[in-house]
């Protein structure tokens, strides 16, 4: 894909009126274009299949399967296609799920129009971005400095050495560190805890 090529997208949302709103809004930006869309959890899977789109807009309830269904199905068939969740639910739990299912961000259906549009291109383009609440009982406050400190390079993408010579530690003892912070987040692993960090907004002051 070039540089000026928009990036193409299937939005899987089982409301026709607010797909089309969403559509419209995306396609304005001119850095985006929608490929298909689908009003199912089937239609979506089968459009991503289809058109092999740089990025899925999913809701987290379709009329016939769950968002965590549609990321589970796309990972068992190793599809490799950026997922931003766009919902009207901001609850935990909702997000958690769609979290360790794989998504690479969240986004409520009541943010600004430019907050959607520009978190779409974000996600797609590679980052992650959760503009939801961060929980009121965080694990972030089991963290210490330094731990938090690892978590936040962990989550702008510095590799093990890269944080290591950042931080000013030995490697080993940022894979260390690593392992107390997965523990502490509840997480499996540095893409749980990655997005774990940009959905609580341990990136922000």
């Amino acid at each position: 894909m070039s540089s000026s090529a928009p990036l193409r997208l299937v939005l899987a949302d089982d409301h026709a009126l607010f797909r089309s709103g969403l559509r419209s809004l995306l396609e304005r930006t001119r850095t985006l274009a929608v490929v298909a869309e689908a009003s199912s959890g089937r239609e979506a899977l089968e459009a991503v299949a289809q058109h092999a789109p740089d990025g899925l807009v999913l809701d987290v309830h379709m009329k016939d399967m769950l968002g965590t269904a549609v990321m589970q199905q796309l990972r068992e068939q190793d599809v490799r296609v950026r997922v931003l969740v766009l919902s009207a639910h901001a609850d935990v739990p909702y997000v958690e799920q769609m979290a360790r299912a794989g998504a690479n961000g969240y986004v409520t259906k009541d943010r600004s129009p430019l907050d959607i549009a520009e978190a779409v291109r974000r996600v797609v383009q590679g980052e992650e971005v959760w503009l939801v609440p961060q929980p009121l009982a965080s694990p972030l406050l089991a963290l210490h400095e330094r731990e938090r400190r690892v978590l936040v390079l962990l989550a702008q993408g510095l590799s093990n050495d890269a944080i290591a010579a950042e931080a000013g530690m030995a490697e080993n003892t940022v894979r260390n560190y690593l392992t107390v912070i997965y523990e502490k987040l509840g997480v499996e692993g540095a893409r749980e805890a990655i997005a774990w960090a940009w959905r609580n907004r341990v990136m922000e002051p």
